[in-house]
């Protein structure tokens, strides 16, 4: 009896202890784990979508170009043990493919490509609660902060370059605007406020553990050198 006759359902009786084994004990536990993984991501983006919804205080010049909302793209470290576990179960699957059915790792490079992108944008999707706050903010702090800084330079523009006497205007005299230099670096930050607390550092958290079993499925016939430069040439 042929391999394919021993892994056909319609003759259970047939099936060895490995493919029972797959059948009715490790498949089960994985769509089950799964299952609650899934689970938890839908709970952090109900939790982050209530937490959205509040008046938040949102800074538009805040050093981490996420408004001050920065530190939430550290959550998706929660998930990385996650997407290398399920990056592993099709990584040995492809596998399989290759060494026994003569797949060529080439021909899988859309596959494997859609499905890590795939993979982060799940992880990654509960911080797109703050979309609309933070693009909202963006847009109004782009016009506050650009009347300011036309404000100021005029009020400057009078005072060194028309001659005009404006001593005691507040804005001129503002210890917290200071200098020209400042009010441009003010509009600067506002410029590149980020829609999403979405940085490299949350990309990286959930890429890396996903890219890591396809890295040894492509490890099969390509070099692992090339695979590691060509891995550090996307994502740097």
């Amino acid at each position: 009896m042929n391999r394919r006759a021993k892994l056909d359902p319609s003759a259970p009786f047939d099936l060895g202890f490995g493919a029972w084994w797959l059948i009715y004990v490790a498949r089960p536990i994985f769509i089950v784990l799964l299952a609650l993984w899934l689970w938890r991501l839908i709970l952090l983006f109900l939790l982050l979508k209530r937490i959205a919804a509040l008046d938040l205080a949102i800074v538009p010049t805040h050093p981490d170009r996420s408004g001050g909302l920065g530190f939430i793209e550290k959550l998706p470290a929660a998930f990385s043990l996650f997407a290398f576990a399920v990056s592993a179960v099709l990584a040995s699957r492809l596998a399989h493919d290759v060494v026994y059915h003569g797949v060529h790792v080439q021909s899988l490079n859309l596959l494997v490509g859609v499905f890590l992108v795939l993979l982060v944008m799940l992880c990654l999707a509960p911080l797109t609660v703050f979309i609309p706050k933070l693009a909202a903010a963006k847009r109004r702090a782009l016009l506050e902060y650009g009347a300011l800084v036309g404000a100021h330079g005029r009020l400057v523009r009078r005072r060194w370059i028309l001659g005009e006497s404006v001593d005691e205007h507040p804005l001129l005299q503002a210890p917290e605007i200071g200098p020209v230099a400042d009010t441009l670096s003010l509009y600067d930050a506002v410029t590149k406020m980020r829609a999403a607390p979405i940085g490299k550092t949350a990309l990286l958290i959930i890429a890396l553990p996903a890219a890591l079993p396809m890295l040894a499925l492509f490890a099969i016939e390509v070099p692992i050198k090339d695979l590691l430069q060509k891995i550090v040439g996307i994502l740097v």
